[in-house]
């Protein structure tokens, strides 16, 4: 039990020297807090698809309507 003390205790001296661990300062810790934990500032807006797939739908359903009325001109003249 004795000799797992003595190899951890040597692997964490080892980790130590090989690491070197680094106190933040306190200013830099608190400051990084309040950036995680508030609401950010800037807010990224999603594209709104549902206005482009009406306006799609539109543009089709009026293009249709066009060429219907055209087929039923053209269609009447040629009677």
């Amino acid at each position: 039990m004795n000799t797992k003390n003595n190899d951890l205790t040597s692997i964490e001296e080892k980790l130590n020297t090989f690491l070197r661990p680094v106190n933040p300062e306190e200013d830099f810790t608190a400051k990084l807090k309040n950036r995680l934990l508030l609401e950010p500032e800037i807010t990224i807006e999603k594209p709104d698809y549902l206005f482009v797939l009406g306006l799609i739908g539109t543009i089709f359903f009026i293009g249709v309507l066009v060429v219907w009325i055209l087929y039923r001109i053209f269609n009447k003249k040629s009677e």
